[in-house]
């Protein structure tokens, strides 16, 4: 009698969890307050330019310039703090899966992306932003293969909300409290091409020098990017990579990086046949008033970042 009593509750216990997980998994997504979920939003459309990368990328593409310039719709893929592993995955997702159509893609390239994801950023590869799709077969892999977590893969994608249950704290609040951006809103900050404006201007004396030393680019992190390349390339869309300015005065490089660093773009560009745009020593590289930090532009420099690479694009087209 004991042993039937714990199989009705073990069924019961289990019923409730493959409940929750259907629930989080219809839900979660449609939070389009968070940016990741407002991109995988957008199914079969069309976009004549997009700009993929992590927050230099974010906070530095001002679509309107590209518009109006270019005369055609553009969209910012940028994500905070984001390695090439989860730049590929959103990429995939929204051309394979989605049907979104991108004439021209924009990849940024710099010497963080390039080294190991882990010394570049604190969280490189988001994995739970992604556990609505893991019963995808490449999410999966993805994840399996870049996760801090990912001997809990199995798990994740195999026992029920169990995924769900250990980020609790990210996915409580999106269940309980479901909120959809509207097109053109400030919510969540980002505008309607998906940018966030960084306002101030920073100050001199809180700019430390950054002197970088780490010659090895990472193999893993170079994978993806050329993975992501040859996506887009399958989709019959053309690849543009471009580096983003840095404040000049305070970043250098030590001759070993520099020339690995720069080895490693120019034998991407050349295999691929890409053009490139590296603005990393531009005029505007030399004024505090363009940036927010080191690496990151204000809105006044983003603004000019985009003319100055749309001015480039022109000019190439003339």
């Amino acid at each position: 009698m004991r042993s039937v009593q714990v199989a009705i509750f073990v069924c019961l216990i289990l019923t409730l969890m493959i409940i929750l997980d259907h629930t989080f998994t219809q839900i979660v997504p449609t939070n389009t307050v968070v940016k990741n979920y407002w991109l995988l939003s957008k199914k079969k459309e069309s976009y004549d330019m997009a700009f993929i990368g992590p927050s230099r990328v974010l906070h530095s593409i001002d679509c309107e310039v590209f518009e109006q310039r270019h005369k055609g719709k553009a969209i910012n893929l940028g994500l905070s703090g984001v390695g090439y592993a989860e730049q590929y995955l959103v990429l995939r997702r929204l051309l394979e899966e989605n049907e979104v159509k991108i004439k021209q893609l924009f990849i940024e390239v710099s010497y963080y992306n390039l080294i190991d994801p882990d010394s570049a950023f604190s969280y490189p590869f988001h994995e739970y932003y992604y556990f609505p799709y893991i019963q995808t077969d490449y999410v999966y892999e993805l994840i399996k293969d870049n996760s801090k977590k990912r001997y809990k893969s199995w798990a994740w994608k195999n026992i029920p909300f169990m995924r769900y249950a250990e980020y609790n704290s990210n996915f409580r609040p999106l269940v309980l409290f479901t909120s959809t951006l509207r097109e053109g809103s400030g919510d969540s900050e980002f505008d309607k091409y998906g940018t966030i404006y960084l306002n101030e201007a920073s100050k001199e004396e809180v700019f430390k020098p950054h002197y970088y030393t780490n010659s090895e680019m990472n193999e893993k992190t170079i994978l993806y990017l050329e993975k992501m390349i040859a996506l887009a390339k399958r989709n019959s869309t053309e690849v543009i990579l471009f580096t983003s300015p840095v404040y000049s005065k305070v970043v250098s490089f030590d001759k070993k990086t520099l020339l690995n660093y720069k080895n490693t773009v120019n034998r991407i560009v050349s295999e691929n046949k890409l053009e490139y745009y590296d603005f990393e020593h531009h005029v505007l590289c030399d004024s505090i008033a363009n940036f927010y930090d080191v690496t990151h532009l204000n809105k006044r420099g983003a603004i000019m970042f985009s003319q100055n690479l749309s001015d480039s694009l022109l000019a190439i087209n003339e």
